[in-house]
């Protein structure tokens, strides 16, 4: 059961790297057949809006670690980058202080996050477009949860699924945190070229098959974030274009292993932690006003 349990948990990060290939064009240009391919894996396997994650993964893509543009640097309980540190008050505020544990641990509840933000967003934005998202996630919950009442107490039937849910969310955060954490902040007031923003701002870590296959091809961040529509088993005959490009316009190319990656975000969040604890709660009130 516990090995089934694991294997399901990584079928499921598996489904949702191929509904991200799906949203960015890789598999099929045809938008009618990415979003039908989308709809299927993530919203109705995966239960995870799919409307929703292309409405902000759009926009990650275009400002990568901005701090004010990219949705991936807003976290309610965690301080990603100096200005969040500074500014941070209320849950943020005491789960910053204890990065980057709090980070590590709040992996195993990123599976039900992004299920309940995806909920939240159709709840909010219900149409004809988000419509086929409702019916996905509730045939979801009747496939994951009512099918295996039939032959199970119901209450394994639930654990089942919290577990799967929980270890998919520590895949989530496996192979989502090392490639932008840690690896600078775009301000508001730079101004900075699409390529510049895109290498700037993305690191690569593991360079082998395995690891490419695991990660969906996120391990080669910077080429993803340069060329998203090109499939990811591709992006590694791209990496020696871009590291020559980068060499002969001096812009930095961050290629690092994957311990030594983490090794990195690990000590940012400490940084960031480490401002959270100088700042008094009424100065952090101040700032954020």
């Amino acid at each position: 059961q516990a090995v089934a349990i694991i294997l399901a948990a990584e079928m499921l990060m598996q489904l949702g790297l191929f509904a991200h290939e799906a949203g960015h064009g890789a598999i099929t240009r045809n938008l009618a057949l990415r979003t039908l391919l989308g709809q299927l894996a993530s919203s109705f396997l995966v239960g995870f809006s799919f409307t929703y994650w292309l409405t902000t993964h759009a926009t990650h893509h275009n400002h990568p670690n901005h701090e004010r543009r990219d949705p991936d640097l807003e976290s309610i309980g965690y301080v990603l980058f100096e200005g969040a540190a500074r500014n941070a008050k209320g849950l943020a505020r005491i789960l910053g202080r204890l990065q980057p544990m709090s980070v590590l641990m709040g992996c195993l509840m990123w599976g039900f996050a992004v299920r309940l933000a995806g909920i939240q967003y159709i709840a909010r934005n219900f149409s004809r477009r988000t419509a086929p998202d409702a019916v996905c996630i509730l045939a979801h919950l009747i496939f994951w949860l009512g099918g295996p009442m039939l032959v199970l107490p119901w209450t394994s039937a639930l654990l089942n699924y919290v577990l799967i849910t929980a270890l998919s969310g520590v895949y989530m955060g496996a192979i989502l945190i090392a490639p932008h954490v840690g690896a600078g902040v775009q301000g508001s007031d730079e101004s900075l070229s699409f390529i510049e923003r895109q290498v700037r701002f993305s690191r690569n870590y593991s360079n082998s098959w395995l690891g490419t296959v695991l990660c969906g091809g996120l391990n080669l961040q910077i080429e993803h974030h340069l060329i998203p529509y090109v499939p990811y088993i591709r992006l590694k005959r791209a990496q020696a274009i871009v590291q020559e490009y980068c060499r002969r316009h001096q812009l930095p190319y961050r290629q690092q292993g994957y311990l030594q990656a983490w090794a990195e975000v690990l000590s940012h969040l400490t940084r960031m932690a480490h401002i959270v604890k100088k700042q008094r709660p009424a100065e952090s009130v101040i700032r954020a006003s």
